[in-house]
């Protein structure tokens, strides 16, 4: 069992799993990307993934900011939201809902990535680390993006031609 006696510590625990989780979410990216048809979707994903290589590299930098080696804890979290997603992408579909069904999962594993990033931006401005909660801040912000950049695009052009499938 790991030991977290103070913020400080449980803050760092947080960015070990989160830096795990990045290396995660890279190597599952080029399976998303393979799968999806529509090429708004392919971009999207594409995008996301160089930010998910910025948000390591800044992981990277904020670890290195602590004096810490750049190690990952295990991310149970993320290796249950990619291996639910792996799933899917293997499953036998329609081509828009299979669309519709990354854009799912994408969401999933960035709506962690939100929630853990806004819990260390807030612990690390509690702690005093404000250049430190800056650089943390920027992954949150793409990560936000990266959310709403899927939202209109399932909403104005995937989730529609999914909904014909079902209608057709």
């Amino acid at each position: 069992m790991k030991t977290m006696d103070t913020l400080d510590d449980f803050l760092l625990e947080e960015m070990r799993e989160m830096y795990h989780a990045e290396g995660q979410l890279l190597r599952a990216h080029p399976r998303m990307e393979r799968s999806a048809t529509s090429s708004q979707l392919r971009r999207a994903l594409e995008q996301q993934r160089e930010q998910t290589k910025r948000h390591r590299d800044r992981l990277e930098q904020v670890l290195d900011m602590l004096g810490q080696a750049p190690r990952g804890e295990t991310c149970d979290a993320m290796a249950g939201l990619i291996k639910e997603c792996d799933e899917l992408l293997l499953a036998d579909a329609d081509p828009a809902v299979k669309d519709a069904a990354i854009i799912c999962a994408a969401q999933k594993i960035g709506h962690y990535q939100i929630a853990s990033y806004g819990c260390v931006c807030t612990y690390a401005r509690l702690l005093g680390l404000a250049e430190l909660a800056h650089v943390l801040a920027d992954s949150l912000e793409e990560a936000k993006q990266a959310d709403q950049i899927l939202t209109e695009l399932a909403r104005n052009e995937i989730n529609v031609a999914a909904m014909a499938e079902s209608i057709g």
